[in-house]
């Protein structure tokens, strides 16, 4: 009967609500594993039913033990059902097997031929059922649990990404760092860390380059990779359209603020009602080629506008610098609303590991391979073993989770704090990570927003107020200064009278000299 089309369809829909069924079960899963510390605790709690679930493998064990394979599991279900239901959509479209044998059903051709039919199925059904069977029929929660066991969890993670808790940007940094016009001993691993998705501190031509936007696109598919990895759930790569969709809106806005190229009906008008450089300035802001002579700006200005009124993909795929400053709105996306605390975790963990020696960044590893069961934390804290950490001063825990020595404390004085309003107020404790911090990325990036450059001038300022009123007064003493090396400048007449500037043009115009 498998070869009739109406039941490999109805076939087809079993297998859709199967995974359905699954996805439910899948979602209760998940929401008990948050709501509990581990699979053995839920064990514990339950019973024998625990193991009663539809998520288990042949031998007994557990196919989803954490609140993270649950999130996989259901990621790979709905994937599996959206290309079940692709499929048999596309099953329904022009078949004509199934249209004959629907007519036969319904009995819309010959009444007789439906009747021979029906009798001709009824028998093979009765055939079927005769004798004995040595098969064993299973129940449909069966079923779901053969299904069930086909789904796997697992995930492959690199080991700087250590299960998904930190991002491993090291092949980035190595493409960032021999780009042309980077020097690498500026942008350490720490420093890119910080600060790979500010774009507006690069140079210009630097962005501008074919091996740029090489780097922008291998990045962009890292992070979009770790993304469907770490937050199965969470994270919808078609977020990312339109992203890109709202970052092309806003191109093409800022130029329409320079030329409104509406309001004219060819390239030649635009190029008699339009400067030059207003042209060049709204090519640039649409990421276009802005070169050539002013005929061809307004040429290509007007052919980006004309492809964006027709819809045609907004200003199309051309210009490189175009296609580069969309992708790293995709960037600034990723790091700062879907990956923004992994990020920092990331920062954080490569900041402990530059202070660590080779023997403590081997234990830590072999801890983090090793974990620790939480049961047996527990049962030890049960047996009267004291866990409590006593640190009523407060004082930062070393690499072993333990609070350093407090003249160690003393001595470094990370007893004081210093806040830096300059670096959105953040904390430094201690005077030298204060004094250090001077010449870092984050506050020279943050005096270059507040159009400050960065000097000796500014050392140990912090507030921004105090920053603001400091450049002004040099820009003040600037041009002080150019006033009065204007004025000093010495002349001599032909008797040897030496006379300022000043002095020295109104005698000449005087006739005087």
């Amino acid at each position: 009967m498998s070869s009739y089309p109406l039941e490999i369809r109805r076939s087809q829909y079993e297998e859709v609500e199967r995974v359905l069924r699954l996805i439910g079960s899948g979602l209760k899963e998940h929401e008990k594993l948050e709501n509990s510390k581990s699979a053995k605790n839920r064990a514990l709690g339950e019973g024998a039913d625990a193991k009663q679930g539809m998520f288990v493998n042949a031998d007994g064990s557990d196919i989803i033990t954490t609140a993270d394979d649950a999130e996989q599991v259901i990621r790979r279900l709905v994937e599996t059902a959206f290309s079940k239901v692709e499929r048999l959509k596309g099953t329904f479209e022009d078949d004509p097997l199934l249209k004959s044998e629907i007519d036969d059903i319904t009995g819309k051709g010959d009444p007789e031929k439906s009747m021979s039919l029906f009798y001709e199925r009824l028998k093979a059904i009765q055939s079927s059922h005769m004798g004995e069977h040595t098969e064993e029929v299973m129940t449909t929660g069966q079923l779901d649990r053969q299904a069930a066991m086909s789904v796997s969890p697992e995930v492959s993670f690199s080991g700087e990404e250590a299960h998904g808790k930190y991002l491993d940007l090291h092949e980035s940094h190595t493409k960032f760092i021999n780009l042309q016009g980077i020097d690498p001993e500026v942008y350490d691993y720490i420093t890119f860390l910080q600060n790979f998705y500010a774009f507006g501190s690069l140079p210009e031509d630097v962005r501008r380059r074919p091996d740029y936007n090489g780097y922008i696109r291998g990045l962009l598919d890292y992070l979009i990779d770790f993304a469907d990895r770490v937050l199965p759930l969470k994270f919808a790569e078609d977020k990312l359209d339109g992203v890109r969709k709202k970052a092309e809106e806003k191109m093409i806005k800022a130029s329409e603020d320079l030329v409104d190229v509406s309001k004219y009906d060819s390239p030649q008008a635009l190029e008699k009602g339009e400067s030059p450089d207003a042209l060049k300035q709204a090519l640039k802001k649409m990421g276009l080629k802005f070169g050539g002579t002013p005929a061809q700006r307004a040429e290509r200005l007007f052919k980006a506008h004309k492809k964006s009124a027709n819809g045609t993909n907004g200003i199309g795929n051309v210009g490189l610098r175009r296609d580069t400053e969309l992708m790293e709105a995709q960037v600034k996306y990723m790091t700062e609303d879907v990956l923004a605390d992994l990020l920092q975790s990331t920062r954080m963990n490569v900041e402990k590991k530059l202070a660590l020696s080779y023997e403590e960044l081997e234990q830590e590893r072999y801890a983090e391979e090793n974990p620790v069961n939480p049961d047996d934390d527990e049962d030890a804290s049960d047996s009267g073993e004291e866990k409590t950490i006593h640190n009523p001063k407060d004082v930062p825990l070393g690499w072993d989770g333990k609070p350093i020595p407090y003249w160690l404390y003393k001595l470094h004085g990370l007893n004081h704090e210093f806040r830096c309003e300059v670096c959105g107020d953040v904390t430094y404790r201690g005077p030298r990570n204060f004094e250090r911090h001077f010449t870092e990325a984050r506050h020279t990036h943050n005096l270059k927003m507040l159009g400050v450059q960065y000097s000796r001038y500014y050392y140990m300022v912090t507030q921004i107020d105090d920053v603001l009123k400091l450049a002004q007064k040099y820009r003040n003493l600037s041009a002080s200064q150019q006033n009065r090396t204007a004025d000093d400048e010495e002349f001599e007449d032909a008797e040897g009278n030496v006379f300022n500037r000043k002095t020295y043009e109104d005698l000449r115009r005087q006739g005087l000299l």
